[in-house]
């Protein structure tokens, strides 16, 4: 099937000012919206995890401690992806919400010396990603391309009171077949 720019589901989303106590994390609501919309998988990877509450899935973070992560790794590190493919398999959702720059990884979380921009995670993603998988992007800095993935949606995602910090989430599928899910669990 061709990609026709037509068919992006575009639009924007508020959500609660509430937030999960976590600096930057997914906005209160957010993980649910995205099922709601079809954007899901059963098997889920969280880069970086934050203080993601989704207990069926990896979570990975830069450091242990104030997140729910189940790996710790150097964001830098471009076989890191590849081995956690190896560990668990591939995914066929993978939700990218990094440090939107090397100043707030400074200020908010202290790991500005493994900071990277969204397109080393999505090159990165992609390779963890089965066939027709999704990789869902947060962030204030809009990635390029992933491969060869078409994008399905993109929306303004923001907070209300705080309307100036509107983040961009894209939501990309990679092509081919994907495998049902939830019967190999």
């Amino acid at each position: 099937m061709t990609w026709d720019h037509n068919d992006v589901s575009r639009g924007t989303k508020c959500f609660s000012p509430q937030g999960n106590g976590y600096p930057g994390g997914y906005p209160v609501g957010y993980l649910n919206w995205i099922r709601e919309m079809g954007w899901w998988g059963d098997k889920r990877l969280h880069v970086p995890c934050g203080a993601v509450q989704d207990e069926d899935s990896v979570r990975v973070d830069f450091k242990s401690v104030g997140t729910t992560a189940t790996h710790i790794f150097d964001a830098r590190d471009v076989n890191l992806m590849r081995g956690m493919v190896r560990m668990t398999g591939p995914f066929n959702w993978i939700g990218i919400d990094p440090p939107y720059s090397a100043q707030l990884a400074a200020d908010l979380y202290d790991t500005e010396e493994v900071y990277s921009g969204i397109n080393a995670f999505t090159k990165a993603a992609y390779e963890a990603l089965a066939p027709g998988g999704l990789i869902v992007t947060l962030s204030y800095e809009v990635p390029k391309r992933i491969g060869d993935c078409n994008l399905i949606a993109s929306w303004g995602i923001y907070q209300a009171i705080s309307v100036s910090h509107m983040r961009c989430m894209n939501v990309w599928q990679k092509p081919g077949i994907p495998e049902p899910q939830g019967l190999k669990r």
